[in-house]
Formats: C-alpha cells, structure tokens, sequence
C-alpha cells in the first residue's frame, strides 16, 4: 500500500491534543508496545487511506448501479457493497474493508453506513425519490479520478460483474439470495450459509499483510480527496491518539 502524507494542521491536531494532556512518548512504551508520535500519526494515515478507498470505490459502485438500474435504498447498496467484498476478499485483494456483522435482514456494516451518510453531507450523494444517486458533484470528484480509476481498473471490473449479476433485483430479492449464500467462517472453520451464521462478525476485508493486489492511491489525489473530508480526517487522527493514550494498542507489525 502506497503511504500518503497527512494533511498538516490534522498532524497539529494531534500534537495539541498531546501537549494539552501532559502526555509524552514514555507513555506509550512498554516491553512489547512501542508508541510514539509518528507511530500514532502513521496508523491514523491508514485508517484515513482505508476511509478514502472505501469511500472512491463506494461512488463508482453507486454510479455504475445507477448507470443501468435503482439504487432503491441503503438496504440494497449494503447487500451490493458486500457481494463486491466478498469478491474481492476470495481474491485477496484490498478493496472495500468494511467490517460487516450478521443483522436480521443479513450482513450490515454500520462502517459503511456511516460512508453512505457522509457523502451526503458533503454533498456527493443524494437520497431522494426512493433512491441513491450521485450529484453533479459527486459525478465531477469520479471524473477527477478517472487516471486513478484506471490504475485500478481490475477492482472496477470485478464491482462491474456484480452490478450486472445483481443490480436489478430489488432490495427484498437481495435479502434472500445473500441470505442463503455461504461464506467460510473462520471462527468456526467452516463454509457456512449466513442465515445459519449466530455469532456477529462475518466478514472483514482483505488486510495489506494478505493481499495479492492492492488498491494505489497516488499522492496528490489524495491529497486532492482528504481536503474534502478533512474533518473526518482530522476526527480519525484524534481517535487514533485518545486509542493510544487509552491503551487501545496496535502492535506495529500489524500497521
């Protein structure tokens, strides 16, 4: 995965939040632990990548959707957005990584759900009329993406054969063919159909560690998109910081 930098005043951010608690890099130390400033910063930079990934392959998927078919509602986008993971997962590349856990009408990622809410907010996205669409806006950021999009066109096809296989079944159609998929789940080591699945977590993305093809971001794109969510950026390096000062460790192979 191709490091970006942080935007600047979300790393000042982080260093008053420090000096206003008193904290120093002794804090985060212990025999296998070890925290400091740049370790901080740097998994909140993963977490904003993972975020901003998430959020550009969300929109092609919203677009592609409505390209050809109604994108009814939430509902649906989630099944769609967890057919597409799946793919992905089987294949070991780190595409969408949302966390998805079983809910009454199937897999739910509140992750994801939270996405979908902001690019609302920023404008990006609407919901109306019963259904999801981009705005102008929304369509222009995808654009401006395009070069980027390319350079990761085989994370495009793969969303594109699911759109066609599933896009034009409706949100209850949905519920019921994902329901009686199976998936393997590693707790129980087995495959398992979803319906029959009784604990919460069933599927997470593909991790950078165990990935074969990873999702590439150039440097001023990001940049370009973490502008545009920079209070949620500036939020996830907050959260990363108070994780650490609360003991909420990251063991820094797994960063």
């Amino acid at each position: 995965m191709k490091h970006c930098k942080t935007h600047e005043h979300g790393i000042w951010a982080v260093l008053n939040l420090i000096n206003e608690k008193g904290f120093s890099v002794s804090n985060f130390e212990s025999e296998k632990y070890i925290y400091d400033i740049p370790a901080v910063i740097n998994m909140a930079q993963m977490r904003i990548f993972e975020r901003i990934k998430n959020i550009i392959l969300l929109m092609y998927m919203i677009q592609k959707t409505t390209q050809e078919f109604i994108l009814e509602d939430n509902f649906k986008a989630q099944k769609l957005v967890f057919l597409i993971q799946k793919r992905f997962v089987s294949k070991k590349m780190n595409g969408f990584s949302y966390p998805f856990f079983r809910w009454i009408k199937g897999p739910f990622s509140a992750s994801l759900n939270s996405d979908l809410v902001l690019l609302k907010k920023i404008g990006f996205v609407r919901w109306a009329d019963d259904k999801i669409e981009l705005t102008e806006d929304g369509k222009d950021v995808l654009e401006n993406c395009s070069e980027l999009l390319r350079e990761n066109k085989k994370f495009l096809e793969i969303i594109d054969r699911v759109v066609r296989e599933f896009g034009h079944f409706s949100p209850e159609e949905m519920e019921e063919k994902v329901y009686q998929m199976k998936i393997f789940v590693p707790k129980d080591k087995k495959a398992m159909r979803i319906e029959q699945i009784t604990h919460k977590k069933v599927m997470d993305g593909v991790s950078g560690e165990k990935s074969e093809t990873e999702f590439s971001i150039r440097e001023d794109v990001f940049d370009t998109l973490e502008v545009l969510l920079d209070n949620e950026a500036t939020d996830l390096l907050r959260q990363a910081q108070e994780d650490a000062i609360k003991g909420n460790t990251v063991e820094f192979s797994s960063i």
